[in-house]
């Protein structure tokens, strides 16, 4: 087996996912440059130069063939999101996060799922909402695993896992320093084709 997954564009209830353009720079900055956002990614907060590079480096790319190929997709939204409030959080064609998926292992059909948010979309449903469109897009093109690494003190994410459908298989301690240079530990989700989905 050697998995080769494609995604030009998914839609959701909500959103549309679709590789990032060169214009999506000033969204991303939102959350890449956020410290708050940051705290639970393998980056510090990123300057606008370094936002520009990470977009040109993924602009229009929309397949994974080789191992640790990796697509990015901007998160845009269909239609305004609103508050309970009544207040407009974002408008219709906001970018308002991004997916990550990245081929691990072609010959094992292995693929990582990931996310990021803007700060004023979490809690919303969006991320579960996209990932599982990401999930289903590389089980319908023959992923056998997908697995969520992530900071097991970002408890947002591993409820996310859990709601896909994925277990917690491992938790490494300390294995890697975060941002600020401190200790921190890794989370393993996973989900199996063959595993039920919710």
């Amino acid at each position: 087996m050697s998995l080769r997954i494609r995604v030009p564009e998914l839609v959701t209830a909500r959103t549309r996912l679709r590789p990032l353009r060169v214009d999506d720079g000033d969204a991303l900055q939102a959350w890449q440059g956020d410290a708050e956002t940051c705290r639970y990614l393998p980056y510090a907060p990123r300057t606008p130069e370094q936002v520009e590079q990470f977009v040109a480096r993924f602009v229009d790319v929309d397949t994974v063939a080789a191992d640790e190929d990796r697509v990015v997709l901007g998160i845009e939204l269909l239609a305004a999101l609103h508050g309970d409030d009544g207040r407009t959080i974002a408008d219709a064609g906001a970018v308002v996060g991004e997916q990550h998926l990245v081929l691990k292992s072609a010959e094992l059909g292995e693929v990582e799922l990931g996310w990021v948010l803007h700060p004023a979309v979490a809690g919303l449903g969006i991320a579960g909402e996209t990932a599982r469109a990401v999930r289903d897009a590389a089980l319908a093109a023959g992923a056998h695993r997908i697995v969520a690494e992530l900071d097991p003190l970002n408890t947002a994410s591993t409820r996310l896992c859990a709601r896909l459908g994925m277990r917690e298989e491992a938790h490494f301690r300390q294995n890697f320093r975060d941002s600020d240079g401190r200790w921190a530990d890794t989370g393993i989700w996973a989900l199996l084709a063959g595993d039920p989905l919710p």
